[in-house]
């Protein structure tokens, strides 16, 4: 029961490199979901992912997926991204493709640090997640999930928006001369 995750989340593999298939309904998007081998979504079980909503191009930052209200006795992980790349981290995860996933029971374990690279572009793209809260194995109707999206905007440095700025003023304070 443990594996079906990770199941599902290299089967959403297959389903095209950019695809980012944590999201909608569990592990992959064209049908596959954590239910029925992890059970029903729960409105009791909430996931979220916590860090920065901005980046730099090009610059890396640690994220943390967690899932909140369940009783089970351990949690899983998956999460994709639509643009970007990710780096697993934490104990017990690792990469599945281009997704983090955990890779092993990780009783007691309800939250997972993972990195973020930001394209170089200027622009938003999205976190997928899809945890699930999983019992002591009797039976996969006690298992909990539930889905997220966490939005990163990628925007320019500080550095070079002060720099730009300050040619832009520049610009003005030429332009402002009486002309001999």
């Amino acid at each position: 029961m443990r594996f079906t995750f990770l199941l599902l989340a290299a089967a959403g593999l297959f389903i095209g490199a950019s695809t980012a298939s944590a999201w909608p309904n569990g592990t992959a998007q064209g049908g596959l979901t954590c239910s029925p081998c992890h059970g029903d979504a729960s409105g009791d079980v909430s996931v979220s992912i916590e860090g920065s909503a901005t980046l730099a191009p090009s610059s890396t930052g640690t994220y943390l997926a967690k899932i909140m209200g369940t009783t089970q006795v351990g949690a899983g992980v998956n999460v994709a991204t639509t643009d970007g790349s990710l780096t697993a981290t934490a104990a017990g995860t690792g990469l599945s493709g281009v997704e983090v996933v955990h890779t092993q029971r990780n009783d007691t374990v309800f939250q997972y640090n993972f990195d973020v690279t930001a394209p170089a572009a200027l622009g938003a793209f999205n976190l997928n997640a899809a945890m699930l809260g999983y019992n002591d194995g009797d039976g996969a109707g006690n298992d909990n999930w539930n889905t997220t999206v966490f939005t990163i905007n990628v925007v320019p440095e500080p550095a070079t928006v002060l720099l730009l700025g300050m040619g832009l003023a520049g610009l003005a304070v030429v332009g402002r001369r009486p002309r001999a």
